[in-house]
C-alpha cells in the first residue's frame, strides 16, 4: 500500500469533483489539487480539516490522525478509527517513533524496535488493518469490491 497522498490536475478535479466527492465519503483519502503540476490546494474529508484546524485537539491527537490517516491511506473509515483509538493509548513521544513507519512491510529493525516502545498488541492490530486495507484495495482495483458496498453493510 503506497503512502503518497494522490495528486490531480485542476482540470481534472472540477470534470470529475462529484466523482472526487463520492470517493471521499466512502474512503476518506486526501487529494492534492494542482495546476501548471505545482500544488495550490487539498480535498480533505471534513473531519480530517477539523482535526487539524480545531483548537481542542492537542498536537497529540493531530499527530495520531495524521499516522492514522498515512498508515491506512485508502483503509474504510472504520479500519481508521480503530487505529486512532490505538494510536491514542500512546504516548507523544511513541506517537513521534510511529513517523518513522513509511512502507510496508515494516522493515524488522524497525518493527521490533516498535514492539519494545509502542508495544506488540498495537503493531500487529496495525498491520492486520494494513493487510485488510491492501486486500479491500487491491478487490477494488479488480473491480471485485465497492467500499460503499461494505460500507452499507456494516452500517445496516
Amino acid at each position: 500500500m503506497e503512502n503518497v497522498m494522490p495528486s490531480i490536475s485542476m482540470s481534472d478535479f472540477r470534470s470529475k469533483i462529484k466523482d472526487y466527492i463520492n470517493k471521499m465519503k466512502e474512503r476518506g483519502v486526501p487529494v492534492i489539487i494542482n495546476i501548471r503540476n505545482k500544488p495550490v490546494g487539498i480535498f480533505v474529508p471534513y473531519d480530517e480539516y477539523e482535526a487539524i484546524v480545531s483548537k481542542k485537539d492537542s498536537y497529540k491527537e493531530s499527530l495520531a490522525h495524521l499516522i492514522a490517516n498515512n498508515l491506512l491511506e485508502g483503509a474504510p473509515p472504520h479500519l481508521k478509527k480503530a487505529q486512532l483509538t490505538d494510536l491514542l493509548t500512546l504516548s507523544e513521544e511513541n506517537l513521534k517513533l510511529m513517523l518513522d513507519v513509511r512502507t510496508f512491510p515494516i522493515p524488522s529493525q524497525l518493527k521490533n524496535m516498535l514492539i519494545m516502545k509502542v508495544g506488540e498488541d498495537i503493531i500487529t492490530r496495525l498491520l492486520k488493518r494494513i493487510k485488510i486495507a491492501t486486500a479491500i484495495a487491491d478487490a477494488e482495483k479488480e473491480g471485485l469490491f465497492e467500499i460503499s458496498e461494505h460500507l452499507s453493510v456494516n452500517q445496516g
